[in-house]
């Protein structure tokens, strides 16, 4: 059935269809009571303000229901503030966490049934370098596995006389041979004192594809990875480099430390 409002009302008038009683809310006709069904029922919005207490609700509190009726209370999270219904604004709010005089570095750590700041275990600010880390096998560095090498001689000393790489070979500065297209690694841990570099032929100094690293991970290259006595030299041997003529290794410090190192070119094996 139409109903057949009137023109132009005022706010709060009211027009009665049968049993049922319409308010002009100033934009809309609203039902606010009906006769059947056993008595009127108001559903203006302050019925519902009342039905729903809200006289006596506080600022960030939640609807509740108590059992016989709505209540309001506070946010389960604590505090009401934030998003979403009231979240918490900090992780110390949460329930669970208790932070207490927060440091740099510190870690969050569950402790007793709650999350607790402490020192990280690996000592305050955590590991920054390999270095640092406890778990790691003594004498273990960066430079001992920067990158793949064929073979990786331990060169050692014998006072300023000479050198050996008892790892490979017997001797004094014996001649060591080496394949062409290949990395080959040189540890230095052992020559203090002894700066270790590659030459020509001629005693030049040799550093194409030379790469050293220290024991704190510093990478050099070239003409810098020449002359050190300590980390790795890493020697990427261009796979057109070939014997005769042959190269040498050589103490820069001491002339009798030298040794030739003979290039099998690759692709003629």
């Amino acid at each position: 059935m139409a109903i057949n409002y009137p023109n132009d009302p005022a706010v709060d008038d009211t027009h009665v269809v049968g049993d049922i009683t319409w308010t002009w809310d100033g934009t809309a006709w609203t039902i606010i009571s009906t006769a059947g069904g056993g008595g009127g029922s108001s559903y203006n919005d302050a019925a519902v303000d009342t039905h729903l207490n809200t006289s006596s609700a506080s600022t960030n509190e939640i609807l509740s229901w108590d059992g016989s009726d709505y209540a309001w209370v506070a946010d389960q999270t604590g505090d009401g503030g934030g998003g979403g219904g009231g979240g918490a604004s900090e992780i110390n709010d949460l329930t669970d966490v208790n932070i207490s005089n927060p440091q740099d570095n510190e870690v969050l750590k569950y402790s007793s049934g709650s999350w607790v700041n402490g020192t990280d275990a690996t000592g305050g600010a955590g590991s920054v370098a390999f270095t640092d880390l406890t778990d790691a096998p003594s004498g273990l560095t960066p430079a001992n596995f920067y990158e793949s090498a064929i073979t990786t001689f331990r060169v050692t000393n014998t006072g300023t006389a000479s050198y050996e790489f008892d790892s490979h070979y017997t001797g004094a500065n014996p001649t060591i041979f080496v394949l062409s297209g290949t990395t080959v690694a040189f540890d230095l841990t052992n020559i203090g004192g002894h700066p270790f570099a590659i030459q020509d032929s001629t005693g030049s100094a040799y550093s194409t594809g030379l790469v050293h690293v220290a024991t704190d991970g510093t990478v050099s290259t070239g003409s810098n990875a020449q002359g050190k006595s300590s980390g790795t030299l890493y020697w990427r041997i261009q796979e057109s480099l070939g014997s005769p003529p042959n190269y040498r290794y050589q103490c820069t410090s001491h002339v009798g430390m030298v040794g030739a190192i003979t290039i099998k070119r690759l692709s003629s094996i």
